[in-house]
């Protein structure tokens, strides 16, 4: 897990939980009334981006950042929230 992160956005707060996984499959499943497209991203692929492709580049850039510096906790640091 990376670190927690806080973001503020219109009177809100958002706490922000990053989990680093494996991939395990390629196929991805999903709601399709829901969602209306899906694809697998490389860290690679995120750091070219930009502010028009992202949502939030910032957050974004800060979690590759973070990840890069090996920035990481054990589940047990949020089991008892």
């Amino acid at each position: 897990m990376l670190p927690i992160i806080t973001s503020y956005f219109e009177n809100n707060t958002f706490v922000i939980i990053t989990f680093t996984t494996e991939l395990v499959e390629e196929k991805i499943t999903f709601n399709k009334d829901e969602i209306l497209d899906v694809k697998w991203i490389s860290k690679e692929e995120l750091e070219c981006m930009n502010s028009e492709k992202l949502r939030d580049e910032r957050l974004i850039k800060r979690t590759l950042n973070m990840l890069k510096e090996n920035k990481l906790y054990p589940l047990d640091v949020i089991e008892n929230l």
